[in-house]
């Protein structure tokens, strides 16, 4: 097949190009905007890329896309593909927000959903379920990034850093100010999580332990600065650097975060993991039982 591949966030970009890598036989063209673009050129080759607005989708057996909060990108081209009466489909890329990647709460966001909706397991088969997505759209697809990412950390599994913590960041509140108009909708921000995790830690055992903090690939350099300044006597904080994330997620000892697909590849890895949603925030709502609420423990 002659497949278009539209990406933006960098989930689903991880997911798609693990996809094509174990599905080489068919014929790629690409329009790629955002993390997913470095993602694409740094696993893939010789690709060839196209702007979006002027592609002639005329030639094209099916336009797979990944699912995006900062970006419009994928959901305008599965409509304007849709209306071309080209096949379309979506990857999923992670276990929460379904509706809202296809523009719930908006009437009609039912319109916005690609023929197919591919599910990387049995968890987004029922979460999809759930929420209102029609069945006959579901099919079941395997995630292969995370076959691909035991692979190339297994060179790593031996590299464990004695007492450290990899802190899993991401723009929670910037998605949510997107769709809800505001940045504490789930009870918490990147900001107050990182903040209240620092205050534990201090009050805990592990309070000599060192922190990396992963960047989400849409955040800037210095986000976290003003909080890493105020704990940086009392703490051990670095920001990470490494293009890997498997290659993080093995240094550490423990690895958390509030929700990310990081998460679920550190379990994947074997890792002790934790959420740090804060108490009083919506609790985490990845299904895998392995992730636990730092906050029963600490």
């Amino acid at each position: 097949m002659k497949i278009l591949i539209v990406s933006h966030d960098a989930g689903g970009a991880e997911v798609i190009t693990a996809w094509i890598k174990n599905n080489n036989f068919h014929q790629y063209a690409y329009c790629l905007q955002g993390p997913a673009q470095s993602i694409f050129s740094r696993k893939l080759l010789g690709m060839r890329t196209y702007d979006c607005n002027e592609i002639d989708l005329s030639q094209f057996d099916l336009v797979l896309t990944g699912t995006s909060w900062s970006s419009e990108l994928e959901r305008r081209m599965i409509l304007q593909t849709k209306e071309n009466g080209i096949k379309t489909a979506a990857y999923l890329d992670h276990w929460v927000n379904y509706r809202e990647r296809f523009g719930y709460p908006s009437k009609g966001w039912l319109e916005n959903l690609a023929d197919e909706i591919w599910c990387g397991d049995e968890y987004a088969m029922e979460i999809c379920r759930d929420c209102g997505i029609p069945v006959q759209k579901l099919r079941l697809v395997e995630n292969e990034y995370f076959c691909q990412i035991r692979e190339e950390a297994e060179a790593y599994k031996n590299e464990v850093v004695p007492k450290s913590i990899l802190y899993i960041c991401e723009p929670v509140g910037e998605h949510m100010k997107k769709e809800h108009g505001d940045e504490f909708y789930l009870g918490y921000n990147e900001f107050s999580a990182l903040e209240s995790f620092f205050k534990t830690l201090l009050k805990s055992d592990m309070s000599s332990y060192r922190i990396t903090l992963r960047l989400h690939p849409s955040e800037n350099d210095g986000k976290y600065d003003f909080i890493v300044n105020r704990f940086k006597n009392e703490l051990q904080i670095e920001i990470s650097h490494d293009t890997h994330l498997y290659m993080d997620i093995q240094h550490a000892e423990i690895v958390v975060g509030c929700e990310s697909m990081a998460l679920v590849v550190a379990v994947e890895l074997n890792k002790k993991v934790f959420s740090v949603i804060p108490p009083h925030g919506l609790p985490c709502r990845l299904p895998h039982s392995e992730i636990q609420s730092f906050y029963q423990y600490y």
